[in-house]
């Protein structure tokens, strides 16, 4: 039993990620620019309005996304800090909190140097 599925049968399958994912893909190929190769993969990551949104504040620009390792890494420090300069915790005592081997800790403790640092430099207060 041969079943012969037209295009028009084939595109109808498509699902709504599959679609922007193939305008994407071929906007790597129109582009010929490796920067966009792994655009494609975003259709399937976040709804259309949220693609929309990407697009429209970077638009032109080439980021770089954080591992989750980096994370995690800035997470960690952000804790330390919330229970050392808001909670009033010893700096220590925090820091024993972490479940994390002494190279770990170590980077916590370096994140949250600068951390406070850029808390200090930087007024992050909503504008009214």
């Amino acid at each position: 039993m041969d079943i012969n599925i037209t295009d028009r049968e084939k595109i109808e399958q498509l699902k709504e990620p599959d679609i922007y994912s193939m305008l994407l893909f071929a906007l790597f190929k129109l582009k010929n620019d490796p920067k966009y190769s792994t655009l494609s993969e975003l259709a399937y990551l976040v709804d259309y309005n949220s693609l929309l949104n990407i697009f429209e504040y970077f638009g032109g620009l080439t980021i770089k996304i954080p591992t989750i390792s980096e994370f995690k890494l800035v997470l960690n420090a952000l804790i330390l800090f919330e229970k050392v300069n808001i909670g009033n915790v010893d700096y220590n005592t925090a820091l024993r909190e972490f479940d994390k081997t002494k190279n770990e800790l170590q980077e916590i403790e370096e994140t949250y140097a600068t951390l406070c640092k850029v808390i200090k430099d930087y007024d992050f207060r909503r504008p009214e």
